[in-house]
Protein backbone atom coordinates (compact mmCIF):
# COMPACT_ATOMS: atom_id res chain seq x y z
CA UNK A 1 0.00 0.00 0.00
CA UNK A 2 1.25 3.46 -0.86
CA UNK A 3 0.40 6.27 1.51
CA UNK A 4 1.18 9.94 1.27
CA UNK A 5 0.48 12.68 3.75
CA UNK A 6 1.54 16.11 4.80
CA UNK A 7 2.46 16.05 8.45
CA UNK A 8 3.76 19.52 9.10
CA UNK A 9 6.07 22.24 8.03
CA UNK A 10 9.67 22.88 8.91
CA UNK A 11 12.92 24.36 7.65
CA UNK A 12 15.08 27.14 8.99
CA UNK A 13 13.64 30.51 8.06
CA UNK A 14 11.02 28.99 5.75
CA UNK A 15 8.63 27.37 8.20
CA UNK A 16 5.62 28.65 6.31
CA UNK A 17 6.82 27.20 3.00
CA UNK A 18 8.39 23.76 3.62
CA UNK A 19 6.16 20.69 3.77
CA UNK A 20 7.03 17.18 4.93
CA UNK A 21 5.58 14.24 3.03
CA UNK A 22 5.95 10.49 3.49
CA UNK A 23 5.42 7.75 0.94
CA UNK A 24 5.65 4.04 1.73
CA UNK A 25 5.42 0.76 -0.12
CA UNK A 26 5.86 -2.88 0.87
CA UNK A 27 7.84 -4.83 -1.71
CA UNK A 28 8.12 -8.62 -1.82
CA UNK A 29 11.90 -8.60 -2.18
CA UNK A 30 15.00 -8.36 0.00
CA UNK A 31 16.09 -4.83 0.83
CA UNK A 32 19.35 -5.35 -1.09
CA UNK A 33 17.28 -6.05 -4.21
CA UNK A 34 15.11 -2.98 -3.61
CA UNK A 35 18.20 -0.79 -3.02
CA UNK A 36 19.91 -2.02 -6.17
CA UNK A 37 16.75 -1.68 -8.27
CA UNK A 38 16.05 1.81 -6.96
CA UNK A 39 19.59 3.12 -7.50
CA UNK A 40 20.94 1.09 -10.43
CA UNK A 41 20.95 3.27 -13.53
CA UNK A 42 18.94 1.02 -15.92
CA UNK A 43 16.15 0.41 -13.40
CA UNK A 44 16.32 3.95 -11.95
CA UNK A 45 15.54 5.23 -15.44
CA UNK A 46 12.46 2.98 -15.55
CA UNK A 47 10.76 3.83 -12.24
CA UNK A 48 11.55 7.55 -12.42
CA UNK A 49 9.49 7.86 -15.61
CA UNK A 50 6.75 8.75 -13.11
CA UNK A 51 8.52 12.09 -12.69
CA UNK A 52 9.94 12.68 -16.16
CA UNK A 53 9.98 10.47 -19.29
CA UNK A 54 13.79 10.30 -19.69
CA UNK A 55 15.03 10.79 -16.12
CA UNK A 56 18.66 9.89 -15.56
CA UNK A 57 21.52 10.76 -13.23
CA UNK A 58 25.28 11.25 -13.01
CA UNK A 59 27.04 10.33 -9.80
CA UNK A 60 27.97 7.32 -7.68
CA UNK A 61 25.59 7.34 -4.68
CA UNK A 62 28.46 7.62 -2.17
CA UNK A 63 28.22 9.67 1.01
CA UNK A 64 29.51 13.21 0.55
CA UNK A 65 29.27 13.13 -3.24
CA UNK A 66 27.01 15.18 -5.46
CA UNK A 67 24.45 13.78 -7.87
CA UNK A 68 22.95 15.42 -10.93
CA UNK A 69 19.43 14.40 -11.92
CA UNK A 70 17.83 15.52 -15.16
CA UNK A 71 15.81 14.67 -18.24
CA UNK A 72 17.89 15.37 -21.36
CA UNK A 73 14.74 15.59 -23.48
CA UNK A 74 13.19 18.30 -21.33
CA UNK A 75 16.42 20.04 -20.39
CA UNK A 76 17.38 20.92 -16.87
CA UNK A 77 17.22 19.10 -13.57
CA UNK A 78 18.60 19.29 -10.08
CA UNK A 79 21.83 18.77 -8.11
CA UNK A 80 21.87 17.12 -4.69
CA UNK A 81 24.51 16.33 -2.08
CA UNK A 82 24.41 12.90 -0.46
CA UNK A 83 24.44 13.62 3.27
CA UNK A 84 24.12 10.06 4.57
CA UNK A 85 24.49 6.68 2.88
CA UNK A 86 24.17 3.40 4.76
CA UNK A 87 24.00 0.75 2.02
CA UNK A 88 20.74 -1.21 1.98
CA UNK A 89 19.39 0.84 4.93
CA UNK A 90 19.36 4.60 4.40
CA UNK A 91 20.08 7.28 1.82
CA UNK A 92 19.57 11.00 2.50
CA UNK A 93 20.21 13.83 0.04
CA UNK A 94 19.72 17.58 0.08
CA UNK A 95 19.12 19.53 -3.13
CA UNK A 96 21.54 22.42 -3.60
CA UNK A 97 20.87 23.75 -7.11
CA UNK A 98 18.72 23.48 -10.19
CA UNK A 99 20.45 22.52 -13.42
CA UNK A 100 19.65 24.75 -16.41
CA UNK A 101 19.17 23.30 -19.90
CA UNK A 102 22.74 24.33 -20.79
CA UNK A 103 24.10 22.37 -17.78
CA UNK A 104 24.90 25.37 -15.61
CA UNK A 105 23.86 25.47 -11.95
CA UNK A 106 21.04 27.84 -11.03
CA UNK A 107 20.85 29.01 -7.43
CA UNK A 108 19.29 32.42 -8.06
CA UNK A 109 15.98 32.00 -9.91
CA UNK A 110 12.76 31.93 -7.87
CA UNK A 111 12.23 28.26 -8.77
CA UNK A 112 15.76 27.35 -7.68
CA UNK A 113 15.41 29.28 -4.43
CA UNK A 114 12.22 27.35 -3.66
CA UNK A 115 13.84 23.98 -4.47
CA UNK A 116 17.23 24.47 -2.79
CA UNK A 117 17.21 22.84 0.63
CA UNK A 118 14.68 20.17 -0.36
CA UNK A 119 15.47 16.92 1.44
CA UNK A 120 14.87 13.33 0.28
CA UNK A 121 15.43 10.34 2.53
CA UNK A 122 14.94 6.68 1.66
CA UNK A 123 14.76 4.04 4.42
CA UNK A 124 14.80 0.30 3.70
CA UNK A 125 13.65 -2.16 6.38
CA UNK A 126 13.06 -5.85 5.81
CA UNK A 127 11.07 -8.50 7.63
CA UNK A 128 10.58 -12.05 6.34
CA UNK A 129 11.59 -11.18 2.80
CA UNK A 130 9.35 -8.11 2.56
CA UNK A 131 10.96 -4.68 2.38
CA UNK A 132 9.21 -1.57 3.63
CA UNK A 133 10.55 1.37 1.65
CA UNK A 134 9.84 4.71 3.30
CA UNK A 135 10.47 7.90 1.34
CA UNK A 136 10.48 11.12 3.37
CA UNK A 137 10.48 14.39 1.48
CA UNK A 138 10.75 17.93 2.78
CA UNK A 139 10.26 20.50 0.04
CA UNK A 140 8.64 23.84 -0.70
CA UNK A 141 4.86 23.66 -0.59
CA UNK A 142 4.69 24.61 -4.29
CA UNK A 143 6.00 21.12 -5.12
CA UNK A 144 3.71 19.11 -2.81
CA UNK A 145 1.09 17.99 -5.33
CA UNK A 146 3.65 17.19 -8.03
CA UNK A 147 5.77 15.18 -5.59
CA UNK A 148 2.74 13.28 -4.24
CA UNK A 149 1.62 12.33 -7.76
CA UNK A 150 5.13 11.40 -8.82
CA UNK A 151 6.06 9.33 -5.77
CA UNK A 152 2.78 7.44 -5.69
CA UNK A 153 3.29 6.40 -9.33
CA UNK A 154 7.05 5.85 -8.95
CA UNK A 155 6.70 3.46 -6.02
CA UNK A 156 4.20 1.35 -7.95
CA UNK A 157 6.69 1.13 -10.83
CA UNK A 158 9.58 0.33 -8.46
CA UNK A 159 7.54 -2.38 -6.72
CA UNK A 160 6.73 -3.94 -10.09
CA UNK A 161 10.39 -3.93 -11.16
CA UNK A 162 11.56 -5.50 -7.89
CA UNK A 163 8.91 -8.19 -7.81
CA UNK A 164 9.08 -9.07 -11.53
CA UNK A 165 12.81 -9.84 -11.42
CA UNK A 166 13.46 -11.89 -8.27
Amino acid sequence: MIVSFSDGRSGPGREEEMVKQRFQVKINAAREKVWETMLGKPTYEQWTKAFSPNSTFVGDWSEGSSMRFWDPGLGGGTKALLEKVEPFKLLRMRHVAMIAANGSEDVESPGAKNWIGALEQYRFSESKGVTLLTVDIEAHEDYSAELADGWNQALKLLKGLCEANP
